[in-house]
């Protein structure tokens, strides 16, 4: 008899609750990361500053784009310690996280 997808390892239960909240895990962490990318080759925040801030020196747009940066890498950090600690309660059991 299989267990129900709530008692199943992680890797078991990736339809389910579990395999969401990792999918979320890992949409939080590649959306932090794209950050950097776009910081390294695009530029594209640093664009949308210069198009929004038209007189703004280049060393303002470069303060502006590192405070974004560090401010939305502190949510990302953030949210991603949230779910590490839902799928902890949700695969402990915990009643407040229990899935519907």
């Amino acid at each position: 008899m299989t267990k129900p997808p709530h008692e199943r390892g992680a890797l078991g239960a990736m339809p389910g609750p579990l395999g969401a909240m990792y999918a979320g895990l890992a949409l939080t962490v590649l959306a932090t990361l794209a950050l950097y990318v776009d910081r390294g080759t695009t530029h594209l925040l640093a664009d949308h500053i210069r198009a929004g801030y038209p007189t703004y020196p280049r060393t303002r747009v470069d303060s502006a784009v590192t405070t974004y940066l560090t401010v939305l890498s502190v949510i990302g950090a953030a949210g991603a310690l949230a779910w590490l600690a839902t799928a902890r309660a949700v695969k402990a059991g915990k009643r407040w996280a229990a899935p519907p």
